[in-house]
């Protein structure tokens, strides 16, 4: 597996601070993209062969978080986990793992790109389906939703979501759109 941080051709400097503290605390490499999030992604999933685990550029790591990822995707490594999940789906096809709730969920229902891991199948899926996406939802494409091309790509599975987030979105602002981060609930131990 690759542990990847995404930050954007234009981030602001505190951005690229969080970027060298992330790659430090994490091993990682760093993906430098542009204002198009699908082609970002696809470029992402080209570049790195292999099951990825993608954190944003804007967010700050609980205390434990390589031990709870790892377990996680130890447990569910043929599925897409979202790892900040700012919401408990309804769904009663949850369970308690190492004090988090996991919580199976509808494909098509795949929302926050904060942190997640894509294995292999799903990667492949992202660069094979970036065209039809494109021609069919070009107002998603348009206002850069890469969370709704993950959704489109796996709409006919389900996804892993785990509550409560094991990183928290930091209030940096949107570099795609004007907006500010919502808040998270947190993993803190």
């Amino acid at each position: 597996m690759k542990t990847v941080i995404f930050t954007y051709d234009k981030a602001p400097p505190e951005r690229i601070q969080n970027v060298k503290t992330l790659k430090e605390q994490l091993n990682a490499e760093v993906f430098i993209g542009g204002s198009d999030t699908v082609k970002n992604l696809v470029s992402l999933c080209k570049q790195f062969n292999d099951n990825l685990l993608i954190l944003e550029d804007d967010v700050e790591l609980c205390n434990n978080f390589n031990e709870l990822t790892s377990s996680v995707i130890s447990k569910y490594n043929d599925n897409v986990i979202n790892f900040h999940y700012n919401c408990l789906p309804k769904s009663s096809n949850a369970e308690t793992f190492n004090g988090l709730k996991l919580i199976r969920t509808d494909g098509s229902n795949y929302i926050w790109n904060q942190c997640f891991y894509l294995p292999n199948t799903v990667r492949e899926l992202i660069i094979e389906n970036e065209r039809e996406f494109r021609r069919s939802y070009p107002y998603y494409v348009r206002t850069k939703q890469q969370d709704v091309y993950i959704a489109y790509c796996i709409r006919d599975s389900e996804f892993i979501a785990v509550y409560p987030s094991l990183v928290r979105h930091l209030d940096f602002g949107s570099t795609i759109r004007d907006s500010k981060s919502s808040k998270t609930l947190f993993q803190v131990n």
